[in-house]
């Protein structure tokens, strides 16, 4: 499917499903959703629609993604983001990607935040593996 892909990793290799995929250390891109016992389906934070909870600074709030390691986060307009901050999964140290733009207008109350995975997926060779 979209947004996955399979790694050469699996049961035997004590992967198992809900793992980190990390392509960079502390850049967490997808997890585990399935486990063979040679291979290992990874599905990518940054599918189209897939929902995940972020920090973004001492901002909580619902990453969307939209493909190609993009997504955004929406925020209350005025909130404490700022171009090159982490969204960061709480309660781990990995982060998912980075705020690349803040789009806003005047008379909105939320602020449209891009966020942006800091690798390029498709040329993506080897990733990491780290347990729940």
């Amino acid at each position: 499917p979209y947004s996955t892909f399979v790694i050469g990793s699996g049961t035997v290799d004590g992967i198992k499903a809900g793992a980190y995929v990390v392509s960079a250390p502390r850049v967490a891109i997808g997890r585990v959703v399935e486990a063979g016992a040679h291979t290992a389906l990874v599905g990518l934070f940054s599918a189209p629609d897939k929902e995940t909870e972020v920090m973004i600074g001492k901002v909580r709030a619902m990453y969307r993604g939209r493909g190609d390691g993009n997504g955004v986060v929406v925020v209350p307009r005025g909130a404490a983001v700022a171009e090159g901050d982490a969204a960061v999964l709480p309660g781990h140290p990995f982060a998912i990607g980075f705020v690349g733009a803040i789009q806003s207008k005047p008379e909105d109350a939320e602020a449209t935040v891009l966020v942006r995975v800091p690798a390029n997926l498709p040329s993506l060779s080897f990733v990491y593996v780290v347990p729940e």
